[in-house]
């Protein structure tokens, strides 16, 4: 008992300096806002508590249990399972102390070896492809022309007729149809991924190239998620949305609420 009470009277002040530190830097993203505020919350409000709770119990059930759980070595028999468990401690030290011998040996080496690790991890960073949330590839793309405010309706249909066409000719298009009442509307059934081979992306980027030789209009498109962040499209000038949809087992539209 008294060498549980020592032991956390040394070691107590640090335990708590270490836990406040951590939990100051998570308690900020509470009160952030926007998107990243609304990913971050949960994530930040787990690690804070799993946190109090770890120093809490640092300080209180682990020197208790060490009081009354740990005694004198001696008065206990080691089992075969402590036994065996101490044999692999044993041959992992020595492998690590073997090991630590001959990288001593050559320091030039392991200063190399750092560097190109730093390399190696410099490199990774600027070739992985990054992004807030990874993008998926679920065969749904959303996108739409704006026209000129001051366009008719029969120009504009007239375009979207233009924009069908366009989409047709795509190879990774199967079927395409739209509609221009009410808010302007294309449906597009994309090839199956095995048969397109081309990713969402670079298919967006194929037809944007496309859709912009139309004179006095703009596209823009973006590929549908499964976990959207509460973002929205808007503007005032008038423009056709675009939604691809993918092909369901049976080989009809599957329709997808947006």
């Amino acid at each position: 008992m008294q060498a549980a009470l020592q032991g956390t009277r040394e070691v107590g002040f640090t335990v708590l300096a270490m836990n406040l530190s951590l939990i100051a830097v998570f308690v900020p993203i509470l009160f952030m806002g926007g998107i990243t505020g609304r990913i971050f919350r949960e994530f930040a409000l787990t690690l804070s508590v799993a946190i109090t709770i770890s120093l809490i119990v640092s300080l209180t059930t682990t020197p208790m249990m060490c009081a009354h759980v740990l005694g004198d070595r001696r008065e206990y028999a080691r089992g075969l399972l402590y036994q065996a468990n101490e044999r692999a401690f044993e041959v992992l030290l020595r492998l690590h102390c073997c090991v630590l011998r001959r990288v001593l040996q050559w320091p030039a080496l392991v200063v190399l070896s750092l560097f190109v690790s730093l390399g190696a991890a410099i490199w990774l960073f600027v070739t992985i492809p990054k992004g807030f949330v990874p993008q998926q590839d679920n065969g749904l793309i959303m996108g739409g022309i704006w026209a000129d405010q001051s366009a008719s309706f029969q120009m504009m249909q007239q375009e979207l007729m233009q924009f069908l066409e366009i989409l047709r000719q795509d190879p990774a298009v199967e079927t395409v149809s739209g509609s221009t009442g009410g808010n302007p509307s294309v449906f597009v059934v994309l090839q199956p991924l095995s048969k397109r081979n081309v990713s969402a992306q670079q298919v967006m980027d194929r037809l944007h190239e496309r859709i912009t030789e139309i004179a006095g209009a703009d596209c823009w498109f973006a590929a549908i998620q499964d976990i959207w962040l509460g973002e929205h499209w808007a503007n005032t000038s008038t423009f056709f949305s675009l939604i691809i949809l993918r092909t369901s087992q049976t080989g009809g539209p599957k329709s997808r609420p947006l």
